[in-house]
């Protein structure tokens, strides 16, 4: 199975957070968006999240911290890694250079390293430790075991670093294992820094040999000069969501869908095999008129619809009619259409002057008495396939076709009577 969020974005990359423990104290950290984490995840948990994450379609893997190079047990999680799931993993590089061989050897594709500033003064102003020699050694150690491309994530910070973009070029100049990515502020620990993103990028743009589009996030990556320089702007850019493929989990266990938000986590600590397969993530379920999923069932792909109403059902129709007439089939397998807001859910049970919001939480309501049934699922119903066994023989035989689906007939008469007609 394939997922996608209610907005039809694929998730196809995990970023996990392996502890929320570092050695450094930047002035910026967002400590990717947790509010009091409690036990981080075991090396157990984590093998099975990726695991079942591949199932629905995970391609890549991002190990984040705080500083995961703090967990002893890193090389295991690394080399449970599912295979053909490429890896990587976001450093302060202080402790890079001694473990960069073994984290190579382990399965780890390549590094991003957090370097705001190439001055080793301002490099203590900004973390609190007089540690950039030992980031730049772990750059050289990365590099020379083939942790590549190395991206060196450069925070701008207005008043601090801006005056270094140059140097940050000069650095990686010729280098086609170095990239180095700007990175627009985000005004987390109450942090006022915010650089002038637009001028660097307006410079970058006016100065480029090449631009190059990315899919992730449509971010921009511009080449001059032998440098490559990628420019990460979050904030204030309908295309970075737009265009985001990523599903965060927090240290303790938590997915975490956006950086931003922490009122909509759902806890997977500790959850294994088919517990944690079924966690929800809802694809087709809500309000919203027409949704889409694509399922991989035993290495076919099924694409899904579901339209609720009978305009949504018209304009899902007319999508499928014109894909039909152009490339001579549709993309879809499978078309479900409900009457009702939400569906069964938002259906004729609904008190009087019910509105969306009551809605909503009535059909929340109804899925929370769901999950804590023993028996979901018609086909898991031994009445049923007790059914099948005694009478239908097997699903989708000829005898359950024909008592079981039914066939439209236009009836235009009732016993000779022409019926009327709006």
């Amino acid at each position: 199975m394939m997922l996608k969020d209610p907005y039809n974005r694929t998730v196809s990359n995990l970023r996990i957070s392996l502890t929320s423990r570092c050695n450094l104290r930047c002035i910026y950290c967002h400590a990717e968006g947790e509010v009091l984490p409690k036990e981080q995840m075991s090396a157990e948990d984590i093998a099975e999240l990726m695991r079942v994450g591949v199932q629905f379609g995970v391609k890549s893997i991002k190990f984040t911290g705080g500083e995961p190079l703090l967990r002893r047990d890193l090389v295991d999680i690394i080399r449970s890694v599912p295979p053909g799931v490429e890896s990587s993993l976001t450093t302060n590089g202080t402790l890079l250079a001694a473990k960069a061989a073994e984290l190579k050897e382990a399965g780890l594709a390549r590094v991003n390293v957090s370097l705001d500033t190439l001055r080793p003064e301002r490099y203590r102003a900004i973390t609190g430790k007089d540690c950039l020699a030992d980031v730049l050694a772990g750059i050289d150690a990365a590099i020379e075991v083939g942790l590549t491309p190395v991206k060196l994530n450069m925070v701008l910070l207005d008043g601090i670093n801006e005056d270094e973009l140059d140097d940050f070029m000069a650095f990686v100049r010729g280098k086609k294992d170095l990239i180095l990515q700007v990175i627009e502020l985000m005004e987390f620990n109450e942090c006022k820094f915010h650089g002038d993103v637009d001028s660097v990028e307006r410079d970058l743009n006016d100065r480029a040999t090449q631009v190059v589009t990315r899919r992730m996030h449509h971010r921009k990556k511009y080449c001059l000069d032998g440098a490559e320089i990628e420019v990460v702007r979050p904030l204030h850019n309908t295309e970075f969501c737009a265009f985001c493929n990523r599903l965060r989990v927090t240290s303790d266990g938590k997915l975490k869908p956006c950086l931003l938000r922490s009122d909509n986590l759902v806890d997977t600590q500790g959850k294994h095999g088919k517990e944690l397969e079924d966690v929800e993530i809802k694809p087709v379920r809500g309000l919203k008129g027409i949704k889409e999923a694509e399922i991989d069932i035993d290495g076919t792909k099924v694409k899904v619809a579901v339209a609720h109403s009978g305009g949504q059902a018209r304009a899902l129709l007319n999508k499928v009619r014109d894909q039909i007439a152009k490339d001579g089939k549709s993309e879809y397998q499978f078309i479900e259409v409900m009457a009702c807001p939400g569906g069964c859910v938002g259906g004729g049970g609904q008190s009087w002057g019910s509105n969306i919001a009551k809605r909503a939480r009535r059909g929340e309501s109804l899925y929370e008495e769901d999950r804590s049934l023993p028996l979901r699922r018609s086909h898991e119903n031994p009445s049923v396939q007790a059914l099948y066994e005694r009478f239908l023989e097997k699903p989708n035989s000829e005898k359950a076709h024909k008592l079981l689906h039914t066939h439209y007939y236009k009836r235009s008469t009732v016993d000779g009577k022409i019926l009327p007609t709006k």
